[in-house]
């Protein structure tokens, strides 16, 4: 059974999916099922703080971050299909979808919450895709005619764009593994000779 802290954090997710920053604390205590509004006051001190602790610790992109994909002895590819499957899989629910992008439109109205995005796909692609493309490189699984930042990068930003269009369409062509399956080919090293150097600085 919920806490009431989780109860008020989980009813401010579902809130926020909705109306962004024009969520109140009425609003919050409702979807949390609390007797009254001041309640939420008890474990916060305004609403600001309560979106900073929904995009901190329950965001789509925190789950992900604390999911346990990110596995340094897996083998580089398969680690990568894990990853992009789960992102996947996580915005495969509306719901998040839906806070994923609140909290990118209203990011604008919040340094604190911008940092802490800002972090957490720093920590996604740098700390993770990046770092299993370094070790594809450096095992020839991977092309390494290209910065793996900017693979990286590539990655990440085709992930988001399906689910851009997951919430755009409603639905996505392909499963999950099989997107990610054709992603990951795009990134496997041919094992030939005719390799052209590229440079994307």
């Amino acid at each position: 059974m919920k806490d009431t802290k989780e109860s008020i954090i989980e009813g401010a997710r579902i809130v926020f999916a909705q109306k962004g920053f024009r969520t109140t604390i009425k609003d919050i205590a409702k979807a949390a099922g609390l007797a009254s509004p001041s309640l939420v006051f008890w474990y916060f001190k305004d609403k600001q703080q309560l979106l900073l602790e929904v995009a901190s610790t329950a965001s789509p992109l925190s789950h992900f971050e604390n999911s346990g994909v990110f596995q340094p002895t897996v083998d580089p590819l398969e680690q990568l299909q894990t990853i992009g499957t789960a992102y996947l899989q996580i915005y495969s629910d509306p719901l998040e979808r839906q806070i994923l992008f609140q909290l990118i439109g209203n990011s604008a109205a919040s340094l604190e919450i911008r940092q802490v995005l800002q972090q957490q796909v720093a920590t996604v692609i740098t700390h993770s895709i990046t770092e299993c493309i370094v070790r594809g490189q450096q095992s020839k699984e991977i092309c390494s005619h290209l910065d793996p930042e900017f693979l990286g990068q590539s990655f990440f930003g085709t992930l988001y764009s399906l689910v851009t269009r997951w919430e755009v369409d409603g639905y996505l062509p392909w499963t999950p593994e099989a997107l990610v399956r054709q992603l990951v080919t795009l990134l496997r090293c041919p094992h030939n000779d005719s390799v052209l150097s590229c440079d994307v600085s």
